[in-house]
């Protein structure tokens, strides 16, 4: 049986690991199989698990990178994929979508109304339903996109020139988060940056929406908001590296708390560009 990491040493080279002054260690996500963010590891690992025959459709409800995550792993494997967007999501993510050749679908109303037409019409035409988020009854796929997302960490055991004393994760929707969770669990101090509520650059769910039955074990979180990751990307550029506000959430968590090396945190996403 091929383990997650085999399955993405096809893929695709790991992501550099940079070493900036002070003993941090940042994993930078920004060049992952050329699609500027983490998420393709769960989406890909996902679909490798479902097994469906080239030809099946497909079905997501996304406002970025899960979306071109799941558009990519499903041309890549031969199947169909439409992708249904709520009105307001990032024109350049969208137009990133599109490019992977999926059907977009754009719903009138928020993410939740997207991820609802999405099932709806799952169960209508017989397609399946490709979600990232954890909820009673629908388990089994968003625990295969978590499982993708230890490749990451994984990758990481490899590249740190020294074991790490903290580890400082963005939160998200709670998948990466859960990943890096139970990674280092036992190994390193572990702190979920959340954001604030009302802070829109950060694109993550608080920890009272955070997928159910996830980061059970998580004591310590770090409240963010735009202006933490705004001088979180700051720093990220000073250093060269590439990042967008939602991507910094687990550097701004870092340097909101102060935190001392040896530490590490991963940039989930590249700055947006057309």
């Amino acid at each position: 049986m091929t383990t997650v990491r085999e399955f993405h040493r096809a893929w695709g080279p790991p992501t550099p690991l940079h070493t900036l002054p002070g003993r941090v260690y940042i994993k930078d996500e920004s060049s992952r199989f050329d699609l500027n963010a983490y998420k393709i590891l769960g989406a890909s690992w996902a679909l490798h698990n479902l097994n469906l025959v080239p030809g099946y459709t497909i079905v997501t409800a996304t406002s970025g990178n899960h979306g071109r995550a799941v558009a990519h792993a499903a041309r890549k494997l031969g199947l169909v994929c439409h992708v249904y967007i709520p009105a307001g999501a990032n024109p350049i993510r969208v137009a990133r979508i599109a490019g992977e050749g999926a059907t977009l679908k754009f719903i009138e109303g928020d993410y939740d109304e997207a991820a609802r037409q999405a099932e709806r019409d799952a169960n209508v035409h017989g397609w399946q339903l490709v979600q990232d988020l954890v909820r009673p009854g629908y388990e089994q796929i968003p625990g295969w996109v978590i499982d993708g997302y230890s490749t990451l960490f994984a990758e990481c055991e490899e590249q740190l020139p020294e074991p790490v004393e903290t580890v400082v994760l963005h939160m998200g929707a709670g998948n990466f988060a859960e990943a890096g969770w139970r990674h280092y669990r036992g190994q390193a101090r572990v702190i979920v940056a959340r954001p604030a509520r009302g802070n829109r650059t950060l694109d993550c769910l608080t920890v009272e929406d955070v997928s159910t039955g996830l980061l059970q074990g998580v004591e310590e979180y770090v409240e963010i908001n735009d202006d933490d990751a705004a001088r979180a990307v700051e720093y990220l550029e000073a250093h060269g590296i590439s990042a967008a506000p939602s991507g910094a959430g687990g550097v701004a968590g870092m340097l909101k708390l102060g935190v001392t090396g040896p530490v590490h945190a991963v940039v989930t996403e590249g700055k947006l560009t057309a």
